[in-house]
């Protein structure tokens, strides 16, 4: 049964409102089935990039700026890896829904919703911590403070004073401002339906702007 939602999805025929908010309130996390097949194609792009970055990093001159591999996949990367396993559960149960409602997933993780395609960002939050000084700063620290009291002058070593750290909080961020997360109360796990009803917004927001770019494109053609 479909809980009354009204003012939400009211873009949609009623019939297809029905399908999805049936879909959306019935979408729980399920770690014994097969992982979607783009996520598990997107793990394997990971591994192999991964392995190419440790051959290159592993050349006597690396240097991050030139001799880093092409094609990074960036999907996940501003997440951690316990996050990573997280969001891959989540979009999991997304992907497959859309798909049961009709759409499809990109080999890039993007997701068409009945003609449009919707982009999502993954993320997770990070906490500013005191910077620890690790054993080769500690040594660079000391030898610089003995050149000091040996010669007028010296390079001193930068060490940074604080360090960024993945804190588990998750977010998905729908195009420029909008986004659901982890909060005190809910985590995303919990709000599977949410994250569904709100792709389908923003396809219907993707919709109005492509329609609206096709109109002005003819105009000009008219003109032409």
């Amino acid at each position: 049964v479909v809980p009354e939602m009204s003012g939400i999805l009211e873009f949609l025929d009623e019939d297809e409102r029905q399908k999805v908010l049936r879909v959306a309130c019935s979408l729980e996390i399920n770690e014994n089935t097969r992982l979607h097949k783009a996520l598990v194609q997107y793990k394997k792009q990971i591994a192999e990039y991964n392995a190419k970055l440790k051959n290159a990093q592993n050349q006597r001159y690396y240097n991050p700026s030139y001799d880093k591999p092409e094609n990074e996949p960036d999907f996940f990367k501003e997440v951690s890896e316990d996050g990573i396993k997280r969001f891959m559960s989540i979009l999991d149960e997304l992907f497959k829904a859309v798909e049961k409602l009709g759409g499809s997933v990109n080999d890039d993780l993007s997701i068409k919703i009945r003609s449009d395609i919707v982009r999502i960002r993954v993320a997770e939050a990070k906490d500013k911590i005191k910077h620890e000084l690790t054993k080769q700063e500690a040594q660079a620290l000391l030898k610089y403070e003995d050149e000091i009291k040996r010669h007028s002058w010296a390079s001193k070593p930068q060490i940074r004073q604080y360090d960024y750290v993945y804190n588990g909080r998750i977010r998905i961020v729908f195009g420029e401002k909008s986004y659901i997360r982890d909060s005190e109360k809910e985590k995303l796990e919990d709000r599977l339906g949410d994250i569904l009803i709100s792709l389908y917004e923003k396809s219907e927001e993707n919709r109005i702007i492509r329609e609206r770019r096709e109109e002005e494109q003819r105009k000009r053609e008219e003109e032409a």
